[in-house]
């Protein structure tokens, strides 16, 4: 497998120097790119081949499916876009402390707050409450390496989305 990164490219190339297989990631930085078009920013750092008797892959459905250039179902964002601040912007902060793999939220006094955690397909990893306000810590030495987002919410509406790299 030959993979040009800094292009998107991913290829095989048999004993007998045929292509056996050929894909070009069509996601970049701000979108999916059509159907045929040339995609912007799609790099892939890296790239691995896994046989079809991978253990992992036991009970999954393997069949191919339609193509991620035409998908607009992006309904599984509504959780992390579909905010409603009415002018609330919240004085929180929220970092990572690498050293201790965990989340700072500071929620600056607010006595409770909801702190969810979400990988890059919007799919909710962690959800928990905070009590008694100010500077809270969420554990994350259980996610693995990657882009994550933390969602904060408090009761009175005020929400607070920041991505945070582990």
């Amino acid at each position: 497998m030959i993979n040009e990164g800094t292009k998107g490219h991913l290829f095989e190339i048999n004993q007998t120097g045929n292509i056996v297989w050929d894909y070009i990631n069509p996601v970049g930085d701000f979108e999916i790119a059509a159907q045929f078009s040339i995609p912007f920013r799609n790099t892939i750092f890296r790239a691995y081949k896994y046989a079809p008797d991978y253990p992992a892959f036991t009970g999954k459905n393997l069949e191919p499916m339609e193509e991620l250039e035409g998908f607009t179902d992006v309904s599984v964002c509504d959780d992390l876009t579909s905010l409603n601040l009415d002018g609330i912007q919240p004085n929180w902060n929220i970092y990572m402390d690498h050293s201790a793999e965990r989340l700072v939220v500071d929620v600056k006094g607010n006595p409770r707050a909801l702190v969810e955690i979400y990988n890059c397909l919007g799919i909710k990893l962690i959800s928990e409450i905070i009590d008694g306000g100010g500077v809270q810590y969420i554990t994350v030495a259980a996610l693995t390496r990657g882009i994550y987002f933390a969602r904060v919410s408090d009761e009175s509406g005020a929400v607070l989305i920041h991505g945070f790299i582990k």
